[in-house]
């Protein structure tokens, strides 16, 4: 319907109808191009790569190799949504989703990895400045050192202030930590044998 230079102009949005009077400025001749469609995938993401998933960053390589034009996660973080005008990057992505996760998968083992040696360091340098003792028990001695079933070792390190018990099996090389000297010379008693032998009176023999 047109009054003068004002049209009645009448659409629908979710198949409700709405009407609404525009002038001729707003208007424009129809476009002739067909509505271009989108597809979308949906990638379940296991739960034990979902810490590293959250961030899209982790995603960008495989946005790049199917040559999506959108790639993003879902409200819950749990899929990962492939969106592209082109079927192609759908199919390629179906192919292609094991792969990224094993690599993702691959992210995760080497972030605890990281982290783990960071611990080891800190332990590393925990035990570089404690107290130190470190002693050597003969190869025909060690079981007697360690004690049935490693009770000795058990004890050495229960004492307080003791940090670590270390044993170097080849070279039969006790190494003890601790926070004081008093502690670690505790532990080394439960730990340090030695053979001697002692003259006896003949008047005592037998």
């Amino acid at each position: 319907m047109r009054k003068g230079d004002f049209y009645v102009v009448e659409y629908y949005i979710y198949d409700a109808p709405f009407n609404e009077i525009v002038s001729r400025e707003r208007l424009r001749l129809p476009n002739p191009s067909p509505a271009v469609p989108f597809y979308r995938y949906s990638l379940p993401l296991p739960e034990d790569v979902h810490s590293i998933a959250a961030s899209l960053d982790a995603h960008k390589e495989f946005k790049k190799v199917v040559g999506a034009n959108c790639v993003l996660l879902d409200r819950s973080g749990s899929e990962l949504i492939v969106l592209s005008t082109d079927e192609g990057v759908i199919k390629r992505s179906t192919l292609l989703s094991d792969m990224h996760i094993r690599a993702l998968r691959n992210k995760v083992r080497l972030i605890a990895m990281k982290e783990e040696a960071a611990k080891q360091l800190e332990v590393s340098k925990q035990l570089a400045v404690a107290y130190r003792e470190e002693f050597q028990v003969r190869e025909d001695l060690i079981g007697l050192a360690i004690g049935a079933h490693g009770i000795n070792i058990q004890q050495a390190r229960k004492v307080p202030g003791v940090t670590a018990v270390e044993l170097d099996e080849e070279t039969f090389t006790f190494r003890v930590f601790g926070e004081s000297q008093e502690a670690v010379r505790k532990a080394r008693g439960y730990l340090e044998f030695t053979e001697g032998s002692m003259e006896v009176p003949r008047a005592l023999v037998g």
